[in-house]
């Protein structure tokens, strides 16, 4: 595989890709840090400039490399915030030969995968998540599409399976490997898109309540307007009562499993890798909660699991693009704000040729601003936290990543978008 050529717009962070080494003859100068008190806004918390540079520190692009040609991604870009002092998210992305390029050796063929991760309690489980999850994929599609011709390619439903059974599988190995104890006790949610370009097929599996959308162009050019179609169903006690009703289900008579829209009290989202307590009997009595509690109700684990939703998406067009995220930015943006907000980035940075004009609601049009950033999470970001209310996004980005600071106001968000 050759080597990636990746455009970064930050001082330093470490690449979200897996297995392939980074070619750096093409990076971009990193953003440079504003000096201290210019253009400082009269609200005394730090300048537009500043709050420009903050956001595109963790921004990077990936435009163009010989694999996204093959994979039929016209590029990919990247953002991330965090808001603990050690980012609990994570992001991962590889453009792979599909089994048919490695079985015949025809002409090359891309799968692309798409991750992010978002980890609690800690972001060991969430890193770790980043380095092995789509390996372990990966080796499980090889060996499905190697039993299938490829003028017909597995049945979806075989697809499904093999990548919910690559996420179970990899969850017992982590909660199995005494080596690295903080992986186990640590959680994470993941989700993942993998994208097979030569059947044109797009799956999705969602572990947690990160969340992938997918935007569809419809109208002309001048009158263009996005269809926003979620790839994934939020899987927390607060907003799911299908999940609540599956896990008090599982527990019966056991009083107070979910408590205050959180399993007995502590953890918000229902399915996750790690969090050992609550999927394996331990010896030691009782446990002690993150809020300090103690509890010796773990009768009948495992209370969450691993196993993710896997959906699948038929015959994505050129033109179109899909958004992982984790839920640091749902909490502020709709699903059908963002793939709006994603498609006026385009008018400007990718189609200015065809002077497309994507018309938007009289509400995103009074809440959101349009300023000339050149990542589009970036874009996302900015809008999340503030858009038209400035004030708002400078307050929010003038406080420290920790917890008695940021995090007392947002969580981590990272943002992945592929434009098909």
């Amino acid at each position: 595989m050759p080597a990636a050529t990746r455009q970064k717009l930050q001082t330093q962070t470490s690449t979200g890709r897996v297995g392939i080494d980074t070619d750096r003859s093409n990076v971009l100068e990193p953003a440079v840090e504003p000096e201290p008190g210019s253009e400082r806004e009269a609200c005394g918390h730090i300048s537009t400039a500043e709050a420009t540079y903050i956001l595109n520190k963790d921004a990077l692009e990936v435009s163009p490399i010989p694999q996204l040609e093959s994979s039929r991604i016209s590029r990919l870009q990247v953002a991330s915030l965090p808001a603990h002092e050690e980012n609990e998210d994570a992001f991962a992305y590889d453009f792979l030969p599909d089994a048919h390029s490695i079985l015949d050796h025809g002409s090359e063929q891309c799968w692309s995968f798409l991750a992010v991760c978002d980890g609690h309690y800690g972001y060991r489980t969430s890193r770790y998540l980043k380095d092995v999850l789509i390996k372990q994929v990966y080796r499980a599609l090889l060996a499905l599409y190697e039993s299938h011709q490829a003028s017909s390619p597995p049945a979806e439903d075989l697809v499904k399976s093999t990548i919910s059974t690559a996420f179970t599988a990899l969850d017992e190995s982590i909660l199995s490997n005494s080596s690295a104890p903080a992986i186990a006790t640590q959680g994470s949610c993941a989700l993942l898109s993998f994208y097979d370009a030569r059947h044109n097929r797009l799956f999705t599996a969602c572990t947690g309540d990160s969340r992938c959308v997918y935007g569809k162009r419809i109208g002309s050019p001048q009158n263009t307007r996005w269809l926003s179609k979620s790839l994934s169903t939020d899987q927390n006690f607060a907003s799911n009562p299908d999940e609540v009703k599956r896990v008090t289900a599982d527990h019966p008579g056991e009083k107070d499993v979910i408590l205050q829209n959180r399993l007995m009290g502590d953890l918000a989202v229902s399915r996750a890798f790690g969090n050992k307590r609550f999927k394996l009997h331990e010896d030691g009595g009782a446990k002690r909660l993150r809020s300090g509690t103690q509890y010796d109700v773990i009768k009948s684990p495992p209370y969450i699991t691993a196993e993710p939703e896997v959906t699948a998406y038929t015959a994505p067009k050129e033109g179109d693009f899909v958004v992982l995220a984790t839920d640091g930015l749902w909490d502020f943006l709709s699903s059908e704000d963002a793939v709006a907000l994603v498609g006026r980035w385009m008018d400007d940075h990718i189609e200015k040729k065809e002077q497309r004009k994507t018309r938007l609601t009289h509400s995103q049009e009074e809440m959101f601003v349009f300023e000339d950033d050149g990542n589009v999470g970036v874009h996302l970001i900015r809008n999340a936290l503030g858009g038209v209310r400035e004030g708002r996004l400078l307050f929010t980005l003038s406080l420290p990543p920790g917890k008695n600071a940021a995090k007392k106001h947002r969580d981590d968000i990272t943002v992945v978008v592929a434009f098909f």
